[in-house]
């Protein structure tokens, strides 16, 4: 779960130990230089990722690209003394990974893979819904309407291999029998493919499918030939009058489209249609406009700590957390996230962030919805994102008061991150909402993220799979005085249900590389969920 935009970090209790007095030794210890790579450049990589957990190199190939002989074009290093085992330009096969050995002052083992994604694609005439297309078994599921006969379907489109150069057995345009299994080969370079077609017809020759409201929208999907007119109709419950449901999508036999201007907690009526045949009526009830607890930071105490304040009152449950726990072991003047009773836009405070050296390690200020973990040793701490939340805001309003000052410690950063020392630091606030499984991500059933300060591949990302939806602001110079910032949250799946929401705000947004500016403050208030 690595991110570029991780968000903050956790500092362990220094240990200070006094210098030992003994005799001089002759022996003088080599520099501990871990080697990586910089930049890998291959003809045809659409993308490349580089590991330096795993050590692994993973080159996201075209589909066209032949994996048994991938042009590796150049490297660069993180250390100019770096000497591989293996040359590293030229002709490899990549159907298995290369493995290698890096050399600096010490031996680092490493490996080179390929991936390589095919889009495939398959429909036909009068088909309802979409394709179900299994690459692990080579098969293709579909369906076609009642009034489709199975012994006399169209193919309309049709690819399995890669682009240009895989030849297939069906032709499009033929009309085939589906009644029962069709084969299908498909062929390109040395390979030969056998896929398998299965098709069925459908009771009905329109369906709706799901209905996903909100609160004030409701997404709508429905099933039906692709060649027909298709459409959705809405109205208020108690009403008699239909609307019709405006810019309708259409992909393959589905067909989608989003009412707008509903009221929140209120309850309605649809129906999807194709020609003259509709679907039963079925009802909705939108959801709330549900906020986050203490969203204006106004309660706090120090029913945690003498050292530091928790974001919650005395008795009430906790909901926002911070890296406090870390920072203050070394005394209650390193708190890095702290109420402003002076400085603040409404109620009686704000959360002020402050990113600071503490002993030894750099903090950046930050506050999360979740809970602190434990510390690691002095290298770092777990911290475990995510609160239970399952509405689906449209976007996210907070005002920000920011302080940016100039990068002053560099612990490292993601990989093409531009920030470095002597840049302005960077402040963020993301939200995200996702279907995370505590079991999958190391976390806690009510906070299910866990993150590893001390372990890049747990960094949060905004593009693993349990991600639903996703927004950020990031701010890469002072504001002047209190600004009101409101940024979208792009939805990558209209119909998943969120479980929880992930809200992460931080003086220096690369605080988990141990990066940013010890002059950095952020103040947060009055933060919306905007419906």
């Amino acid at each position: 779960m690595g991110n570029k935009n991780s968000s903050f970090a956790f500092i362990a209790c220094a240990i200070l130990l006094l210098p030992l007095c003994g005799c001089i030794q002759n022996d003088i210890p080599l520099p501990y230089q871990p080697a990586s790579f910089t930049a890998v450049e291959a003809e045809g990589a659409l993308a490349v990722d580089i590991d330096d957990v795993t050590r692994t190199v993973t080159l996201e190939m075209d589909e066209v690209c032949d994996l048994s002989a991938v042009k590796i074009t150049g490297v660069a290093f993180n250390y100019p003394n770096t000497v591989s085992s293996v040359p590293l330009q030229g002709t490899f096969d990549l159907r298995t990974p290369l493995s290698f050995t890096l050399r600096t002052y010490q031996d680092y083992d490493w490996k080179i893979c390929a991936t390589q994604d095919i889009e495939r694609w398959f429909s036909v005439q009068g088909q309802i819904g979409e394709t179900v297309i299994d690459p692990a078994t080579r098969r293709i599921y579909l369906k076609v309407s009642k009034s489709t006969p199975l012994t006399r379907v169209t193919l309309k489109s049709l690819k399995l291999g890669p682009r240009e150069i895989s030849a297939h057995s069906l032709d499009v345009g033929t009309l085939y029998d589906l009644s029962g299994p069709l084969k299908v080969f498909v062929s390109w370079r040395d390979v030969r493919e056998e896929w398998t077609i299965y098709a069925e017809q459908s009771d009905l020759s329109v369906e709706l499918s799901d209905v996903s409201p909100r609160a004030r929208n409701c997404y709508l999907r429905a099933d039906a030939p692709a060649e027909r007119h298709n459409g959705f109709r809405w109205r208020a419950a108690g009403s008699e009058e239909w609307i019709e449901a405006e810019e309708i999508e259409t992909a393959g036999g589905s067909f989608i489209a989003c009412i707008e201007g509903l009221e929140p907690l209120s309850t309605y009526e649809c129906l999807a249609y194709s020609d003259e045949e509709e679907t039963g009526i079925q009802e909705f009830t939108t959801g709330a406009e549900t906020q986050v607890p203490n969203a204006g930071f106004e309660e706090f105490s120090h029913a945690e700590s003498q050292s530091y304040y928790s974001w919650y009152g005395e008795g009430a449950s906790k909901w926002w957390d911070s890296g406090n726990i870390g920072s203050t072991m070394a005394g209650a003047a390193n708190a890095i996230s702290i109420p402003d009773t002076e400085d603040f836009r409404e109620g009686k405070a704000s959360a002020m962030l402050v990113s600071r050296y503490v002993i030894v390690k750099f903090a950046a200020g930050n506050i999360f919805s979740g809970s602190f973990g434990q510390l690691q040793g002095t290298t770092g701490a777990t911290v475990n994102f995510g609160r239970p939340f399952t509405d689906r805001p449209r976007a996210v309003r907070v005002w920000i008061k920011y302080i940016c000052g100039t990068v002053d410690c560099f612990g490292g950063a993601p990989e093409g991150d531009p920030i470095h020392l002597g840049a302005p630091d960077n402040g963020q606030i993301y939200v995200a909402l996702g279907d995370w499984d505590y079991r999958i991500y190391g976390g806690l059933p009510e906070s299910p993220v866990c993150i590893n300060t001390s372990d890049k591949s747990t960094f949060f990302k905004p593009d693993a799979p349990a991600v639903i939806a996703y927004g950020a602001h990031v701010m890469d110079a002072s504001t002047q005085g209190w600004v009101e910032v409101e940024f979208p949250l792009a939805y990558r799946d209209n119909f998943r249900l969120p479980t929880h929401i992930i809200i992460s705000a931080a003086s220096s947004r690369l605080g988990d590389y141990f990066t940013g500016s010890s002059e950095s403050r952020m103040w947060i208030d009055d933060f919306r969920l905007i419906y």
